[in-house]
């Protein structure tokens, strides 16, 4: 039977009262909605001129605060985790590490998500809608497998989760001039970021100056790192803390914590920030 511990944890209030307000249930396939509400929440608060970021520091102190707002106010070691996770996915989106599906994972949930990142590596504004499907085809397939491993299962459809809510959310904002990020992104280009020397691309110029203050993104990059950060920090998470498999709020959490700043590490053209 799919999700058999899913069913079981489930259920668990999540310690969060702003996630409970919500009216959806907290089950792996809305992990993507949780993680496009916390953009919402950034974009709120960047509407106000006064309260946009003047340093990387500034944003990574946003994007923190918000994911710490998912942890009860009394739980310390959750909001303490929030602000852990905020400041390993950032130095991750620096220093450009190649990500590679842990070999760990189940090899059922590691080809489909494999398939995952080929559908990504081709989104473009234009086919959008048609990629963001396939996506969706994929995490039913996950989502379906028999006798695999629970926890990786609900991380791989997850993962797909966020990476359709990704597509939806970022070429969104790159194209819109009125988006209260609008200023604040690396600029988007045509050209596959895999295209580009991996020497070039990864290239510290001068200074904090990285290659993304010469050379475009692409909307796969921030899409893949939006993924890629929810499948690294929760199988992180799980192999720190085993029993985590047993608190579906937790590794909920992790999975949020580690898409929202991955994304937000590549997205935001930090040393323009002023």
């Amino acid at each position: 039977m799919k999700f058999t511990l899913a069913a079981i944890i489930g259920s668990l209030a999540f310690a969060s009262a702003k996630l409970g307000s919500k009216n959806r249930e907290l089950k792996a396939e809305n992990v993507g909605a949780y993680h496009t509400d916390a953009f919402e929440a950034l974009a709120e608060k960047y509407s106000y001129a006064s309260q946009r970021p003047k340093s990387e520091l500034d944003l990574m102190m946003d994007v923190s605060d918000i994911l710490a707002g998912y942890c009860a106010e009394s739980d310390s070691t959750c909001r303490s985790g929030a602000y852990k996770a905020t400041l390993k996915q950032f130095h991750v989106g620096r220093t450009g590490k190649q990500f590679v599906i842990p070999e760990n994972m189940d090899e059922s949930v590691r080809k489909h998500l494999g398939k995952a990142f080929d559908v990504i590596d081709t989104i473009n504004a234009e086919n959008v809608n048609e990629k963001i499907e396939l996506l969706q085809s994929i995490q039913n397939d996950i989502s379906e497998l028999q006798d695999v491993s629970a926890a990786d299962q609900m991380i791989g459809v997850a993962s797909v989760s966020v990476a359709q809510e990704s597509a939806k959310y970022w070429t969104k904002a790159f194209s819109d001039k009125e988006h209260p990020f609008s200023g604040m992104l690396n600029r988007i280009g045509d050209t596959p970021v895999k295209s580009i020397n991996e020497h070039d691309r990864r290239l510290q110029v001068s200074g904090s100056l990285t290659w993304q203050d010469f050379f475009p993104i692409d909307y796969s990059e921030v899409i893949a790192a939006d993924t890629q950060g929810a499948i690294d920090y929760s199988i992180e998470a799980v192999n720190e803390k085993p029993n985590i498999v047993f608190n579906f709020s937790q590794l909920f959490l992790a999975l949020l914590a580690g898409a929202f700043p991955a994304s937000a590490a590549v997205a935001f053209n930090t040393t323009g920030l002023s």
